[in-house]
């Protein structure tokens, strides 16, 4: 009811909960799903958590939704530094309901994360990454609001089949990917191929994540495989490290 008509004007939900549903509907998937049935596409929902026992997931699904973010303000924490940051932030939108395709005759794209892209703020930055498969020229076309018209903006590139220089691009697409998927096994509960792929993507780009963890160690430190172990009578199966 208290929606403006005017196109040039975002309108944005500030949600500043305990996260805990007492009242009324508490089921966090339909309380998601009443959400963007009621809200549309033209609302924003920034969620702010406050206090110990919020429920996290629940916030970060509305603000997903909703193209905003979620923030956790802990016990003692100043929520008016927070809150007023937001608000600068959103009063000056650059681009919003972002949507970007890419084109070209030998590249086809497998995903790209997230799935549904934020607004751009003044004095922000949006990262999405994505697969392709294939190589060869193809345009980035980006399309957008801008104070309520449509813009688009169209940037050639050559994308090739391989890029060693970039190595750190796969980690943002995993990472992004993986974060996705473990909300989904949180809605889902424990499915097992999800849980997997999880574990693959992790192993496969060193991403950490509840399923995978890595060992750091500092040079110089040498670290006995199963073959060197194999030769030494009595060695645990938990060995000592070894300086080299």
């Amino acid at each position: 009811a208290l929606r403006s008509d005017d196109p040039g004007r975002m309108r944005v939900i500030v949600f500043l909960t305990d996260g805990q549903a007492t009242v009324g509907e508490t089921n966090a998937d339909r309380i998601v799903a009443a959400y963007r049935d009621t809200a549309g596409r033209g609302v924003r929902l920034f969620a702010f958590g406050v206090g110990r026992g919020v429920h996290d997931f629940l916030l970060t699904r509305l603000a997903k939704g909703g193209r905003g973010a979620a923030e956790y303000v802990e016990e003692g924490e100043d929520l008016e530094v927070k809150l007023s940051s937001l608000f600068d932030r959103v009063q000056s939108p650059v681009m919003t309901d972002l949507a970007l395709s890419v084109e070209g005759p030998g590249v086809t794209v497998l995903g790209i994360e997230p799935e549904v892209a934020p607004d751009v703020f003044r004095g922000t930055a949006v990262v999405l990454a994505g697969r392709y498969r294939g190589a060869g020229p193809a345009t980035l076309r980006l399309r957008g609001q801008v104070g309520g018209e449509p813009h688009e903006t169209v940037v050639p590139v050559a994308l090739p089949a391989v890029d060693e220089a970039r190595p750190h691009v796969t980690q943002l697409w995993a990472r992004a990917r993986i974060d996705r998927l473990l909300e989904d096994l949180r809605v889902l509960g424990d499915v097992a191929e999800i849980r997997e792929e999880i574990t693959r993507l992790g192993v496969e780009h060193q991403v950490v994540s509840p399923y995978t963890s890595f060992l750091v160690v500092e040079d110089g430190v040498h670290i006995p495989d199963a073959r060197e172990l194999s030769r030494v009578p009595g060695t645990s199966t938990r060995p000592d490290v070894d300086s080299g």
